[in-house]
């Protein structure tokens, strides 16, 4: 991709904000910009795409990416309003709704009334003793003793994610343990990434990589201080296990029924897989005085090639217990698997392929729904009738 005006004049007279439409649009061309302005188009129109937290800073931010190439940064952009997929949840918002998101809530958003206790559990690490903490709905229970040293801080270079493979390792372990304990009967789980940006005292651009892990959790006895207590100071053992160099954080939260009917169940499952708030992060690191040059060059490697990278090998979405589908006591909803494009085109083509399958008319009619939410007016063809 190619700048209409020189890179470095247009950093110093700052036109190059990554998240400021109109200065993105200055600075591109060909297919990069037919792309960001087909995007524009169906967000100024999508009243859903519209109302997505940070969906047009995330586009500004990929498409002026040069990590990414043309091909994905098309195929990203394109997506939104169209009946193709990007198969890129953690970056496009349709993605995350269409295959993570409904699926999850069709599963598991109506199991509130299964269980009697259910609570929303975030367990992170944190480098300082000082910002370690177990908080059990809302009240601070208990910290990491004073005096205790400073670790060095987890970054997204090839040095640094050893370390956070082992982390993650030890974040996924304590639900698993929980469950072995009696503490709860299932869990579900998802890894959340978060980075900071700062400009250092010499003028570079540095970077700290926070990774924790949400669970949505239901016990048939109440979560109380001694259980959240034990249940800290295992982690902190899971910690010390891995050699990692972190200090425990757990967030204990109880999930209640809301006063006007339903639960906040589905609002939770949701909040763990929401997309990377990548423009939030762009945004505060300028807040922070980081000048656009250097950071754009810093958050291209970190964000769209070793967090990617990094993500990409890593099984973000872990369930145990009774909310696992293979368990015999799951809770949930057991969803029809949804068939494959030879499935589909036999079964519109031929009533014979029809009678000799009736298991697939499930898996059908759940894709059809899908359809039609994605295409509007242009719904999936349904077979026609037998004479």
């Amino acid at each position: 991709m190619a700048l209409a005006l020189d890179e470095e004049v247009a950093w110093a007279l700052g036109v190059a904000d990554r998240v400021e439409p109109r200065m993105v649009l200055m600075g591109l061309w060909g297919r990069r910009r037919r792309a960001f302005l087909t995007f524009l188009k169906r967000y100024h129109r999508d009243p859903w795409l519209h109302g997505q937290r940070g969906a047009l800073e995330r586009a500004c931010l990929i498409v002026t990416s040069r990590a990414l190439d043309d091909a994905t940064v098309e195929r990203i952009l394109y997506c939104v309003g169209s009946r193709y997929k990007c198969w890129t949840p953690r970056l496009c918002p349709k993605c995350s709704l269409d295959q993570r998101v409904e699926p999850l809530l069709e599963e598991l958003g109506g199991c509130f009334g299964a269980m009697p206790h259910w609570y929303f559990v975030t367990v992170g690490a944190r480098v300082r003793p000082g910002d370690a903490a177990l908080r059990l709905n809302g009240r601070v229970l208990c910290r990491p003793p004073a005096g205790l040293p400073k670790f060095p801080r987890f970054t997204t270079y090839e040095d640094g994610l050893a370390r956070c493979d082992d982390l993650v390792r030890a974040l996924f372990a304590l639900p698993a343990a929980m469950v072995r304990c009696g503490w709860i009967s299932g869990a579900f789980s998802t890894l959340e990434p978060h980075v900071r940006f700062w400009l250092t005292k010499e003028g570079a651009v540095a970077h700290a990589l926070d990774l924790h892990v949400h669970c949505a959790v239901c016990s048939s006895a109440p979560m109380t201080p001694r259980i959240a207590r034990e249940a800290y100071g295992v982690q902190d053992r899971l910690l010390a296990r891995v050699g990692v160099g972190a200090y425990p954080k757990l967030w204990i939260k109880r999930i209640e029924a809301r006063p006007g009917g339903g639960d906040s169940l589905a609002t939770c499952l949701g909040y763990g897989l929401k997309p990377e708030p990548i423009g939030k992060w762009y945004v505060q690191a300028r807040r922070q005085g980081c000048p656009p040059a250097e950071l754009s060059a810093v958050f291209d490697e970190v964000v769209f090639h070793n967090l990617y990278e990094h993500l990409a090998r890593v099984r973000s979405v872990r369930r145990i217990g009774n909310l696992r589908a293979a368990s015999p006591s799951y809770i949930g909803v057991r969803l029809p698997p949804m068939p494959t494009k030879r499935e589909v085109r036999l079964w519109n083509s031929s009533a014979a392929y029809r009678a000799a399958n009736p298991e697939l008319e499930a898996s059908i009619d759940r894709l059809m729904i899908k359809s039609a939410k994605r295409r509007g007016r242009h719904p999936l063809r349904t077979p026609p009738e037998e004479p």
